[in-house]
């Protein structure tokens, strides 16, 4: 039998929910900044991430 496994990595529009109920594979991108790097969704909220755009 052929296994088959979706994967997306973090700058996908899904939402946990989706990903959880699909069992989709997902691959954090990393979000580096000059004082650190987190991994996206993991680490750091895209919430943070915009948050620092305005700073």
């Amino acid at each position: 039998m052929t296994k088959i496994a979706i994967v997306t990595d973090s700058s996908c529009d899904l939402t946990d929910e989706i990903i959880e109920k699909y069992n989709i594979k997902f691959l954090p991108l990393k979000i580096i900044y000059s004082d650190r790097e987190y991994r996206d969704r993991v680490e750091i909220t895209p919430e943070q991430i915009y948050q620092r755009f305005q700073s």
